[in-house]
């Protein structure tokens, strides 16, 4: 799977009470909710502002799910590619000494 996908991660490894992720996440919940209020014009504008964010956080999260969907399914092609990749870096052994003579030859201490 690609590292960027969480799905696989087991909630009970993160925390032993998930209560307690929920209670914070709740916290800064509010926390935005009274910025958001108190940087808009009327509740109704906080309301609609509030929404739009949410909506846009569920559609940057189903994107991202998406993409690393497309990713996965692509694993074959990237296996492909890894002798193409390691011919792009120069080996250790191949590593030559990039000091330029000439430039060192003119420079007078």
């Amino acid at each position: 799977g690609s590292p960027r996908n969480l799905g696989t991660t087991d909630i009970d490894q993160i925390c032993d009470e998930p209560l307690t992720i929920f209670a914070a996440q709740n916290v800064y919940v509010e926390l935005l909710w009274r910025y958001i209020l108190s940087r808009s014009a009327s509740e109704q504008n906080a309301v609609k502002f509030y929404s739009r964010l949410i909506t846009c956080i569920l559609y940057w999260k189903k994107l991202s799910a998406c993409v690393d969907e497309y990713v996965d399914n692509l694993a074959s092609e990237l296996k492909q590619m890894n002798p193409l990749m390691q011919d792009m870096w120069p080996k250790p052994a191949e590593v030559e000494d990039i000091t330029d003579i000439n430039v060192a030859k003119k420079i007078i201490i």
